[in-house]
C-alpha cells in the first residue's frame, strides 16, 4: 500500500508539474519587440487623433470663409461663397457692381431659381483699404481704414464691443466703426458709440466698436496697430481708392455657380472659392501646389482676412501631411504583424491540425483497404474449397471482422 501510494503521489506530482508549464505556453508573454511595436502604434494613433481634432477645429475657424452656411441657415438650400480680388486694369466701380447684381438676378432666373417673395437668393459686399489720419482732441493717429459697401459685416461678423454695424442701406453715411485698439487710443474706453471723430475737415459719428479676429492666422495677418471701417463712397470722396475685393454668397443650383459668375464678369480678377476651401479635398490640392503658391502673378496686396485664410490653408496642409504619416505608419506596422501572424497560424494549422488529420484519413483508408483484401482472399479460398470438394469439415462463415488487419 505504501509503494502504491508513493507511486500515486509521484504521478500526481508529475501531473501538477506539467500543468503550470502548459498554462505558461498558452499564456506566453509578448516579446520585447512586440511590446515596443505596440507602444509605437498606440503613440502614433494618439498623435493622429489629436491632429485630426486640430484639423477639424481649424476648418470651423475664419468666419469670413463660412458666410454661405450662415446665409443658408435652416432653409436646407445650397449656397456658395466666392470672392474676386482686383488688381491693375481689373479694378471696378460701384456702378459695375450694380450692373453685376442685375446679372445675378437674370442668371438665377435662367437657372430655374426665381426670386422668392420674401428673403433673398444672394447677398454681397465689396471693400478697399487705405490709411488715413484720425483725431479727436488729441494728436492725430494714422490708422488702417477699410472702406466697405454692401453687407460687409455679414461676411465679416466681427464681435461688437458696443454700438452697431454700418450698412450700405443706411440713410446717412457719416458713421464709422472703430476697432477696440483705436477706441482705446482715442477715448480710453470701448463704450464710445455716439462719440465724434475727425478725418480731415469732416466729422464722423462712432456707430460701434468691434473686436478683431483673435485666431492665430488672423493675428499674424493683421499687422496694423489700429483701424476703422467706413462707407466706401465716403472714403472714396476723401481719398479716391479702387475697389479691391468683391464677395458674393449666392444660391447654387449647380456646382461652381458662384465662382463661374465671377469668372464670366471679372475675367482679369483673382477668383477664390471660399465655400469648402478648408475641406480635406481642398487641402489635398494645397499640398499638390507646394512651392507654386509663392508665385503671385497678380502683384496685388490681398486683404488681411484673405492672407489669414491662406496662412490657415498652409497650416492645415501641414497637419494633413502629419495625419497621413502618423496614420499610415501604424497601419504598415499592423499589416506586417498581421501577415506574420497569418503565416505563423497557417504553419501551426498545417502542423497541428491538417497534417495529423490527413495522416489519420490515410491510415483509415489503408485499414479499409486491408479489410477488403482479406475479405476477397477469404471468399476466393472458400470458393476453391467448394469447387474441389476437399473440405472435410462443416461449412462455417468466416467473420473477417475478427481479423486484425494490422497483422498483414
Amino acid at each position: 500500500m505504501l509503494i502504491f501510494g508513493s507511486k500515486t503521489k509521484r504521478k500526481n506530482k508529475v501531473r501538477e508539474q506539467k500543468d503550470p508549464r502548459d498554462r505558461h505556453v498558452m499564456l506566453k508573454k509578448p516579446t520585447k519587440g512586440k511590446i515596443i511595436a505596440g507602444i509605437i502604434i498606440g503613440t502614433l494613433l494618439l498623435i493622429c487623433l489629436a491632429l485630426c481634432l486640430s484639423f477639424a477645429m481649424l476648418s470651423k475657424k475664419q468666419d469670413a470663409q463660412h458666410a454661405a452656411d450662415r446665409f443658408a441657415g435652416q432653409s436646407g438650400l445650397r449656397f456658395s461663397q466666392a470672392t474676386a480680388f482686383f488688381a491693375g486694369e481689373g479694378e471696378i466701380t460701384p456702378n459695375e457692381i450694380n450692373m453685376f447684381r442685375k446679372n445675378i438676378d437674370s442668371s438665377l432666373t435662367a437657372a430655374g431659381e426665381p426670386a422668392p417673395e420674401s428673403g433673398k437668393l444672394y447677398t454681397d459686399a465689396y471693400s478697399a483699404q487705405t490709411k488715413l489720419s484720425v483725431m479727436t482732441n488729441k494728436n492725430p493717429i494714422n490708422v488702417a481704414v477699410v472702406g466697405v459697401g454692401g453687407d460687409f459685416f455679414f461676411f465679416h461678423p466681427l464681435r461688437l464691443r458696443s454700438g452697431n454695424y454700418i450698412k450700405e442701406t443706411d440713410l446717412m453715411h457719416d458713421s464709422v466703426i472703430l476697432d477696440e485698439k483705436l477706441a482705446w487710443q482715442l477715448f480710453g474706453s470701448y463704450d464710445v458709440a455716439g462719440m465724434k471723430i475727425r478725418i480731415g475737415e469732416m466729422s464722423f459719428r462712432v456707430a460701434g466698436v468691434v473686436q478683431r479676429e483673435n485666431d492665430k492666422a488672423a493675428t499674424a495677418a493683421y499687422s496694423a496697430e489700429a483701424g476703422l471701417f467706413m462707407h466706401y463712397d465716403v472714403i472714396n470722396a476723401l481719398s479716391p481708392i479702387p475697389i479691391e475685393s468683391y464677395e458674393i454668397c449666392v444660391r447654387e443650383p449647380i456646382a461652381g455657380f458662384a465662382k463661374n459668375l465671377l469668372k464670366d464678369s471679372f475675367n482679369s480678377a483673382l477668383i477664390v472659392q471660399n465655400t469648402g476651401r478648408f475641406s480635406v479635398s481642398s487641402i489635398f490640392k494645397i499640398i499638390g501646389q507646394f512651392g507654386k503658391r509663392s508665385f503671385d502673378t497678380h502683384m496685388k496686396a490681398l486683404p488681411y482676412w484673405e492672407n489669414a485664410a491662406k496662412l490657415q490653408e498652409d497650416s492645415m496642409a501641414l497637419i494633413l501631411v502629419l495625419i497621413l504619416v502618423t496614420g499610415i505608419a501604424p497601419l504598415i506596422i499592423f499589416v506586417i504583424y498581421t501577415v506574420k501572424a497569418a503565416k505563423f497560424g497557417k504553419r501551426k494549422l498545417k502542423e497541428e491540425v491538417l497534417s495529423p488529420g490527413i495522416e489519420h484519413i490515410k491510415e483509415e483508408s489503408r485499414k479499409r483497404g486491408r479489410k477488403r483484401v482479406l475479405k476477397k482472399e477469404a471468399k476466393i479460398a472458400k470458393e476453391e474449397e467448394e469447387a474441389l470438394g476437399k473440405s472435410d469439415t462443416p461449412e462455417t462463415d468466416i467473420d473477417i471482422s475478427d481479423i486484425d488487419p494490422d497483422l498483414y
